[in-house]
């Protein structure tokens, strides 16, 4: 599911694919950037992880990652009707299995968050 990073500032971005249907599957394509080049405006989610034990399918073009079900419930309402949308959310975009990617990014997360155009905030279902 996760192409491993080349570089120490690398990240890896969500393109949240847009949708007519709100109930459809959550999918999304991975892009790899470097937070330099800023090849991409995107905006950094933060939200409360929530139970582990509640998870939900997000589909990737590398398959799909299972996510916990605050993290879907924000992708799902976040996606846009006619346009996608670019987010970094830690919980996906980090290999949560690889310890050292996973420290070596919460490093970097002050950057992430900074480099961020916006930073969306999600406290849950209305």
């Amino acid at each position: 599911r996760y192409q491993p990073l080349q570089s120490a500032r690398e990240i890896r971005l969500l393109q949240l694919l847009s949708t007519e249907d709100k109930t459809s599957p959550v999918q999304c394509r991975w892009h790899t950037v470097t937070l330099q080049a800023r090849e991409h405006q995107y905006e950094a989610l933060s939200y409360c992880w929530g139970s582990s034990h509640e998870t939900q399918k997000v589909y990737t073009d590398t398959g799909f990652v299972r996510v916990n079900k605050n993290l879907h419930t924000a992708l799902r309402d976040l996606r846009n009707t006619g346009s996608e949308r670019f987010l970094w959310a830690d919980a996906i975009c980090i290999n949560q299995a690889d310890i050292q990617e996973r420290n070596h990014q919460v490093s970097l997360m002050k950057s992430i968050y900074s480099s961020a155009a916006r930073v969306i905030v999600w406290l849950g279902e209305a």
